[in-house]
């Protein structure tokens, strides 16, 4: 799967807590097959095991007014660090779009992740 250097969604952080990333100018949104976003989770943990981790790709027409688009499958958080990378295909007609997690339940969790934009199809 190819992986655009430019089209990055979100630079390598570690987040304690849900947090939406910055906007991406597609200009006139995904080509016809639609995009996919490469979120490589380098480590994620919590003090108690059950933090559910969500990652989503929002959608907007004017970079202020979000929907959620797509989302991958939550991952589940245990004391020790465990390490993921999510695919998540999304399509849409709307000019920007952006990386959010979300984290609900257990404690002190903490998640280090990266996310760029892909093909969908090699």
């Amino acid at each position: 799967m190819a992986y655009d250097a430019l089209s990055v969604l979100q630079t390598l952080t570690t987040k304690t807590g849900s947090f939406q990333g910055s906007a991406v100018d597609l200009k006139s949104g995904t080509p016809r097959r639609g995009l996919k976003a490469r979120v490589v989770v380098t480590s994620y943990s919590s003090g108690t095991a059950g933090t559910n981790v969500t990652f989503t790709i929002d959608h907007s027409d004017d970079g202020s007014t979000w929907n959620t688009l797509s989302s991958a499958v939550p991952l589940t958080t245990t004391t020790s660090a465990q390490q993921a990378v999510l695919h998540i295909p999304f399509e849409t007609s709307r000019r920007y779009v952006r990386l959010s997690v979300a984290m609900s339940g257990g404690a002190s969790p903490s998640v280090s992740y990266f996310g760029d934009i892909g093909i969908s199809r090699p």
